[in-house]
């Protein structure tokens, strides 16, 4: 090959990778995007934090505005299905499904009281 192809050569793959990147850089801005990430997230000398199945919801959003959702505090404060499952329809009702929420909430807690009883 010479030089001059080489160097045509050389400025062709230059030219495809620069492509490259660009496209990865601007698929990981819309991945940032969508899950309200930014640049600022990251610190010097720190990787940035792998987003986990907490900080995402499936079917909707009413528990975005929660500073902590209602199945990360039933983990963390070691709740039964029963105790969670209160916690989540009062947390969700004003944004969910209203008053059916509430209704279920009073369901698990009718059961939390029966279990009580009968111990």
């Amino acid at each position: 090959m010479d030089h001059d192809a080489y160097v045509a050569f050389i400025d062709s793959e230059l030219t495809a990778a620069k492509s490259a990147a660009a496209k990865s850089v601007e698929k990981v801005q819309k991945s940032w995007k969508e899950r309200n990430f930014s640049s600022s997230d990251i610190k010097p000398g720190k990787a940035a934090t792998v987003q986990s199945a907490m900080d995402t919801q499936e079917g909707g959003d009413h528990y975005k505005k929660c500073k902590i959702q209602p199945l990360e505090y039933a983990l963390e404060n070691g709740l039964g299905i029963c105790e969670h499952a209160v916690v989540k329809y009062i947390t969700r009702y004003q944004d969910k499904n209203g008053v059916e929420d509430l209704k279920k909430a009073r369901h698990y807690i009718d059961i939390l009281i029966e279990r009580y009883n009968n111990v």
